[in-house]
C-alpha cells in the first residue's frame, strides 16, 4: 500500500508557528508572574510589558515557521506558469482557524483573465470582471500590528464573495504586510473600470 503524502500545511507546522515564538516570550511573562507573587510589583510590570514587546518581535520574526520549505514543496503546483505570483495563506470570511488564520497555503497568480489561487487543498479562479474591489480586513496578525488580509471582493451570478489572502513571500509578517499593499495595488490595476 502506498504511503499517503503528508500535508505541507500540517497541524505540526501550524502548531510550531505559535510555539516557537511562545518559547521566546513566555519565560519573560513567567518571570513577571514570579516577581508579582513575590510582591515586587514594579519589577513584575516591567517584565509583563517586556514580554508583550518581545512577543510581538518573536511572532514577526518566527511566526512563519518553515515558510521557505513550504514554498519549495508547493512550487510544483504552478510549474511552468509565467504569470506574476505570490505565495499566500488564504482564509474564509468569518472563518478562524484554531492554530493559524491561514486555512490553506498556495500561490495567487495574476493571469491575463483573472486572479487564480492554486493551493494545496483549494483552487479558485476569479475573472477580473467579477471583482468589485480590493481592500483590507483584520486577522489575528493585525491584533499585533503585524499583518492583515488582502480582501478581494466581487459578485458571481449576483451573489457577493470575498477571497482573503495574506502574502507569505518574505521571512517576516511585517514585510508581508507591505507586500500585501503591493499585491492589492497590482490587482486594482487589472480590474476593468466601471
Amino acid at each position: 500500500m502506498a504511503k499517503q503524502k503528508e500535508s505541507t500545511w500540517s497541524t505540526y507546522r501550524k502548531l510550531m508557528s505559535n510555539l516557537v515564538p511562545a518559547m521566546i516570550f513566555v519565560p519573560v511573562f513567567a518571570a513577571g508572574l514570579f516577581l508579582f507573587q513575590q510582591d515586587k510589583l514594579a519589577q513584575s510590570v516591567g517584565f509583563f510589558v517586556a514580554s508583550i514587546v518581545i512577543g510581538i518581535f518573536a511572532v514577526n520574526l518566527l511566526g512563519l515557521f518553515q515558510n521557505r520549505r513550504m514554498h519549495a514543496e508547493l512550487k510544483p503546483l504552478i510549474h511552468g506558469r509565467p504569470e506574476p505570483n505570490w505565495f499566500v495563506g488564504v482564509g474564509k470570511p468569518g472563518g478562524v482557524g484554531a492554530l493559524d488564520p491561514h486555512q490553506d497555503i498556495g500561490f495567487l497568480l495574476l493571469s491575463h483573465s483573472g486572479v487564480e489561487y492554486v493551493g494545496e487543498s483549494a483552487r479558485y479562479t476569479i475573472p477580473y470582471a467579477e471583482i468589485i474591489g480590493v481592500g483590507y480586513k483584520v486577522n489575528a496578525h493585525s491584533l499585533l500590528g503585524l499583518g492583515r488580509w488582502v480582501a478581494i471582493e466581487g459578485k458571481h451570478d449576483g451573489k457577493p464573495f470575498m477571497l482573503l489572502v495574506e502574502p507569505r513571500t518574505h521571512p517576516t509578517i511585517l514585510q508581508n504586510k507591505k507586500e500585501g499593499a503591493r499585491l492589492a495595488a497590482e490587482i486594482r490595476k487589472l480590474i476593468p473600470k466601471r
